[in-house]
């Protein structure tokens, strides 16, 4: 389904040229999560003889997740996939309902738990057939992507342990660090700070390794200067702490990026944005409290008043 009267205008065509083959969309899923993904693209680019075998050409590949890809153009950085409905200054105002232009299409594919783990399952089953061929290693794109996406099913499964291996294992590949394929780096950092926000013990866990794993939101906020790492990075650490009330002032600062950034982020989540305003307020309100010597908000803030008081002392 498509997104709103206004994509009857077509906003793309006047961004369109004789050399833009395939232009990137919008796709919500559901109402508070969406992705860029290249739905749009240029008949010419399935016209060549022999395609899509013949290795010039445009096609979709990957078992799972699939990607659309040009061989030779997509790993040579001479590629930029035009975003279709992406917002200029001018389109900002009223945040969030033009989160990244009108056009987009609604992906409401709604699974009960029980269908949605089933699957995960055949994801995996069909990522770990992939990889265990013996020619799989030959395709470096198409290997390592498989290794990402085998991550990320598992993570869902709760398969903590098996996610972390796999991403920290990709995350050593060399394309993980190709500028094209930044936004699954990001989805890596990401999933990575979010499985030691929930397992620390998958690290040895002691204070130095949970702050070392954490490390993970900063690299994602680096690759791409969105809120969300910022924000679930706060939510791992305890209310009314300082460090807490830090990462939500530097989320408050790209708040005002929702918009101009999804391009760089495997997942944008509109709901993240939605929750920075409300936390940053309680926590500041804790802090007020705490520096009037209010302490009976919470025991646990109580506790934390008392901790920054003692290290102000010394």
């Amino acid at each position: 389904m498509f997104g709103t009267p206004k994509t009857k205008s077509h906003p793309f065509k006047h961004r369109a040229s004789k050399r833009q083959e395939v232009f990137n969309v919008r796709v919500f899923m559901g109402s508070k999560t969406w992705y860029w993904s290249e739905r749009l693209m240029r008949s010419k680019n399935h016209q060549e003889p022999g395609w899509p075998q013949n290795s010039s050409s445009w096609r979709y590949v990957g078992v799972t997740h699939e990607a659309y890809i040009h061989p030779v153009r997509t790993l040579s950085n001479d590629l930029f996939i035009n975003y279709i409905g992406d917002t200029d200054a001018s389109q900002l105002e009223g945040l969030p309902e033009p989160v990244a232009g009108s056009f987009y299409i609604s992906h409401n594919a709604e699974r009960t738990e029980e269908k949605s783990t089933r699957r995960l399952r055949q994801d995996v089953q069909l990522l770990e057939d992939y990889l265990n061929k013996d020619d799989a290693h030959l395709d470096a794109w198409q290997y390592t992507r498989a290794i990402f996406y085998l991550a990320q099913s598992h993570r869902s499964l709760q398969n903590f342990e098996v996610a972390k291996e796999l991403w920290e294992r990709y995350l050593t590949s060399e394309i993980s660090g190709l500028r094209q394929f930044s936004y699954l780096r990001y989805g890596a950092h990401m999933g990575l700070g979010q499985i030691c926000a929930q397992q620390p013990s998958l690290w040895r866990h002691t204070t130095a390794t949970s702050r070392s794993c954490l490390q993970h939101f900063e690299e994602a906020h680096q690759l791409c200067p969105r809120a969300e790492p910022m924000v679930y990075l706060a939510l791992s650490m305890p209310d009314g702490a300082k460090e807490r009330r830090l990462a939500l002032q530097r989320a408050k600062e790209v708040q005002h990026l929702q918009a101009s950034t999804g391009h760089c982020a495997i997942f944008a989540e509109e709901s993240v944005y939605q929750q920075i305003d409300t936390l940053l307020a309680k926590e500041l309100a804790q802090n007020v409290a705490c520096a009037n010597g209010q302490w009976t908000v919470m025991p646990t803030v109580a506790m934390r008043c008392k901790v920054e008081m003692v290290k102000h002392r010394r």
